[in-house]
């Protein structure tokens, strides 16, 4: 048996976004990286890694569409609660690392809607027999902007335009108010783009 590569591996995210009226949507990213890289940089775990991988990826997954609460106020915040699947051996070559991301937008409020989100991940974590998925991973919980912007709105600005928004053309994810803003974040959104596989909305998704 031919040595194993600790340089070369594939991460696969799978995010699965829910909010109000039923809404979801599943985004699929594959990167390669390189697990003693992983282990260097987050010697006490794991838990780091899947908490930096998650925050890289917050806004694509906030400003993706005119998100709305359970409640039916519109959405500021997603509540992100990763699980993963990163043990030394996972069958290859080539090597996959997994992380899935069950996420939930809930209103600035937050509150009720906040909890609500957690027992239904809970009754998920239970059914795949993990008992607490909060205990195995803590989700990566970032509390509402300054400004409160809601996930309508440009991620530059913060506005909502009166016009549609701008959608990247390679990742159907990210949206700006114009051509502007949309030069402004490149820099950072190149990073995220690039590895985007697949979003699939469904029919409940509002993108207007």
């Amino acid at each position: 048996m031919a040595p194993r590569d600790e340089t070369s591996a594939t991460l696969h995210h799978t995010i699965s976004l829910h909010g109000g009226n039923d809404a979801s949507l599943n985004i699929e990213i594959a990167q390669p990286i390189n697990p003693s890289q992983i282990l260097s940089k987050h010697p006490n775990s794991t838990q780091a890694f899947i908490q930096a991988t998650t925050h890289r990826i917050q806004h694509e997954v906030k400003h993706s569409a005119n998100w709305t609460c359970s409640c039916g106020r519109p959405g500021t915040e997603v509540i992100h609660s990763p699980m993963c699947w990163m043990g030394p051996d996972m069958p290859g070559p080539p090597y996959e690392y997994r992380i899935m991301d069950i996420a939930g937008v809930v209103c600035v409020d937050g509150g009720v809607c906040r909890e609500n989100w957690m027992q239904y991940i809970n009754g998920i974590a239970s059914t795949t027999g993990i008992q607490d998925v909060h205990k195995v991973i803590k989700p990566y919980v970032k509390g509402p902007d300054p400004v409160n912007p809601i996930c309508g709105s440009c991620y530059v600005c913060k506005k909502v335009p009166e016009s549609k928004l701008l959608k990247c053309n390679r990742c159907k994810l990210m949206r700006y108010c114009g051509a502007e803003c949309q030069k402004k974040d490149w820099v950072r959104h190149k990073g995220v783009c690039k590895f985007v596989e697949k979003v699939e909305p469904n029919k409940n998704v509002v993108f207007e």
